[in-house]
């Protein structure tokens, strides 16, 4: 019995209406269906779903970037994507930080509990972070000014803009941090046959085309 477990993380997972949604929801669904596997897909906040992960076995949780702190804490399956993260600012507004050393004077950014970007920031000795479980609270914190800076990944931050009730326009990308490749993760004590299963069944899914398409759906 494996538990599946991912995130509000638009468009790569998120709750549509009808259940988990997301191109990696939806390449998840397929290897578990090429592989005879029948297990629900649960939505879960992503520090949640990290600490089940961390402490558990047979946990799948998806995506995950792979940092240098997280590597040796799981089994890895993908990649399934890569994304870029940044500090961001209120558009038409003054620049509250232009480098990092400016960034760690500011009252306030905000982050999202474990996610990566929250974890590397910390790795950088920032200690003015505002942490929250849902990132759509640091989307609202930021726009109205509760924070100085925010942030987040290029792939997913028009999207939570937009959930929050904000649109991408409203903020501005100031300074870039680090590109990072996210995958399935497995924890710890997971079968390995599985895990190496789902690789080879997610190898076989970008040949034939499969895995192409289904990003391109989203």
């Amino acid at each position: 019995v494996y538990t599946l477990l991912t995130e509000e993380y638009p468009p790569v997972t998120y709750m549509g209406e009808g259940g988990p949604a997301g191109f990696v929801t939806e390449i998840v669904r397929e290897l578990m269906e090429r592989n005879g596997m029948k297990e629900e897909i649960f939505l879960v906040p992503w520090a949640i779903g990290y600490e089940l992960a961390s402490n558990l076995p047979n946990v799948l949780l998806f995506s995950m970037d792979q940092t240098e702190l997280r590597k040796p804490l799981f089994e890895w399956i993908g990649p399934v994507g890569k994304n870029t993260a940044y500090l961001y600012g209120r558009k038409d507004t003054y620049t509250p930080a232009t480098d990092l050393e400016s960034a760690k004077r500011v009252a306030a950014i905000g982050t999202t509990t474990n996610w990566w970007t929250e974890q590397l920031l910390k790795e950088m000795a920032f200690e003015n972070l505002v942490s929250s479980l849902d990132p759509l609270d640091t989307v609202v914190q930021l726009v109205e000014g509760e924070t100085d800076l925010a942030v987040f990944t290029d792939l997913t931050v028009a999207e939570l803009a937009n959930e929050a009730g904000y649109s991408i326009d409203d903020l501005e990308a100031l300074i870039e941090l680090q590109t990072n490749y996210f995958y399935i993760a497995a924890s710890n004590g997971t079968n390995f046959g599985m895990i190496l299963s789902f690789q080879k069944t997610l190898d076989e899914m970008k040949r034939d085309g499969s895995f192409e398409e289904t990003i391109r759906e989203f």
